[in-house]
């Protein structure tokens, strides 16, 4: 299973060494989240928070956030964005 959120990023939003990050609130088992194709890591356990930093690899412009899970994981809650990014 995959779950992909397309967002646009415009550097000029950010105030200088501002980071960028993504906190999920759970998703049940074994999710790997990436940002544009690279690997930001891994998440095996289930009902518990876990954020990463998504500023090394944002680009101007559309950006991809991918979770991909196994089919017995499931997303649990909602998706909290540090920085308001616009749709």
């Amino acid at each position: 299973m995959q779950y992909r959120k397309n967002f646009t990023h415009t550097p000029s939003h950010l105030v200088p060494n501002e980071r960028v990050s993504v906190r999920f609130d759970g998703v049940y088992m074994n999710s790997d989240m990436y940002l544009n194709d690279h690997f930001l890591g891994n998440h095996p356990y289930g009902y518990t928070a876990f954020e990463y930093d998504l500023t090394p690899h944002l680009k101007e412009g559309t950006n991809v956030l991918a979770v991909r899970k196994s089919r017995e994981s499931l997303l649990v809650s909602g998706l909290h964005s540090s920085k308001e990014c616009q749709q």
